[in-house]
């Protein structure tokens, strides 16, 4: 789920072209649904892979997961709905696609139907997009045209956003992102091995504000340097960083950076963890990932890490808890609730943190 901000209404190329830059990449046989407040803002927005059956009507299972989307987006206090259909098998002006607008229009009849409905085979540079349900003109959307074509879905504004200020492109598809959390060797020194790395007792408070400290100054290190440089942990860090991120307190406290100006070199410092260590520590690497991901309203990127997360330690709690409420659509401004205890407990262990600088999305 991400949300986002606009001006006016809203016409249909610029709300199809932003497509990939407000999910994070290029969607594949996908119902995009894109929620407004009453305001115009983006409320949310949600994706969900279409399944069809052998004659090419909606399976019911994909309905039932498309019902509770629509329960979760009236809890948000969604205004209208749009929904987008991404699907190479049939015509975006087909029977097929007709009649699965219809169906799907039919889950929101507490909205009064959808607002608006698009579809297009493929999401890509030159590809031709229909109107399937074209909505009456409002404040929030201009008057829908017949169809258009679609820019490159990776040079919208929002793209550019995101790339430009986060650091971070829209990806060609969403596989790209588990493969960004492939494990990997830290190093061909065969003395370094991180199979070894393991937590040894509870910690003094003494020691917890010692990691916390370091993991501070490496991440501060990090951001003042090229953003697009790779992350260097050297082998003796390893084991301080297995050592701070598996212990509870510590890793409590290092979920404030999330918010912080320290957000992108802490994303690229967990990612790489998450592909250098194993065990609990892959797991609460990427479970930090996640957390990161999941207040910023990024769901996508937040579950793959948490899909990886469990896939290292299926008992790592934090992962089950967050995987729970991402699946449940608790909004991610009920994260900061957390983050407000990783503040308190970082000044327990007596370490200074940066403000906040992210709004709650």
């Amino acid at each position: 789920m991400t949300t986002h901000h606009t001006t006016g209404a809203l016409q249909a190329r610029v709300l199809l072209n932003a497509v990939g830059g407000l999910i994070g990449f290029i969607p594949e046989r996908s119902l995009v649904l894109v929620a407004f407040d009453e305001d115009g803002s983006v409320n949310s927005t949600m994706r969900q892979d279409i399944v069809l059956d052998a004659a090419g009507a909606p399976r019911p299972e994909f309905l039932g997961v498309v019902d509770n989307l629509a329960t979760l987006l009236l809890e948000y206090d969604a205004a209208v709905v749009v929904a987008i259909i991404i699907d190479d098998r049939y015509p975006p002006d087909s029977p097929q696609v007709a009649e699965l607008v219809e169906r799907i229009s039919g889950l929101f009849d507490d909205y009064g139907g959808l607002a608006a409905a698009y579809a297009t085979s493929t999401y890509a540079t030159g590809e031709h997009w229909h109107t399937v349900l074209p909505g009456p003109a409002s404040r929030i959307l201009a008057a829908s045209p017949a169809g258009g074509v679609l820019a490159d879905p990776t040079s919208s504004p929002t793209a550019l956003d995101r790339a430009v200020r986060r650091g971070r492109p829209v990806l060609r598809k969403r596989a790209m992102m588990g493969e960004m959390l492939a494990e990997t060797r830290h190093c061909t020194d065969p003395s370094c091995s991180t199979d070894r790395l393991r937590a040894h007792g509870k910690l003094t408070r003494e020691e917890q504000g010692d990691l916390l400290s370091f993991a501070f100054d490496a991440l501060r290190t990090l951001a003042a340097g090229s953003r697009t440089s790779g992350v260097e942990i050297p082998c003796a860090a390893l084991g301080t960083w297995y050592r701070a991120l598996t212990d509870l307190t510590v890793r409590d406290a290092l979920l404030a950076v999330s918010i912080t100006e320290l957000r992108d070199p802490a994303e690229r410092m967990w990612r790489e963890l998450t592909r250098v260590l194993r065990g609990s520590g892959r797991a609460s690497a990427a479970t930090m990932l996640a957390h990161l991901h999941y207040i910023a309203g990024e769901g996508a990127f937040a579950g793959v890490a948490l899909d990886v997360a469990l896939g290292a330690d299926r008992e790592w709690s934090f992962a089950v808890l967050l995987d729970r409420a991402l699946r449940a659509g608790v909004r991610p401004s009920l994260l900061w609730d957390v983050v407000a205890d990783s503040y308190r407990t970082a000044h327990d262990l007596g370490v200074t943190m940066p403000e906040p600088t992210l709004k709650s999305a």
